[in-house]
C-alpha cells in the first residue's frame, strides 16, 4: 500500500501502475471521489472508492487496525 495525499495525486501519475487496483479514501469520501475520478479520467480503469469514507467504514462497525 502506498500513502499519496490527494494533493500529489496529479504529480504521481506516471509512477501508478496503472494495471492495479487503486482504493481512495479519506474521512468523509468527498476528496476520495475527486481523486478516484481524476485516476479515472487518466486511463487508470481499476479504480475503487470508499463510499462515506473512512467515516462510513467506522459506522459500519467494520475492523480497524492502529
Amino acid at each position: 500500500a502506498n500513502h499519496i495525499p490527494m494533493a500529489q495525486v496529479k504529480g504521481k501519475l506516471d509512477t501508478l501502475d496503472k494495471s492495479k487496483k487503486i482504493l481512495t479514501y479519506c474521512k468523509s469520501g468527498t476528496r476520495s471521489k475527486a481523486t478516484a475520478e481524476l485516476l479515472s479520467k487518466n486511463q487508470f480503469d481499476r479504480v475503487y472508492n470508499l463510499k462515506g469514507g473512512f467515516d462510513a467504514w467506522q459506522a459500519a462497525g467494520l475492523p480497524i487496525n492502529k
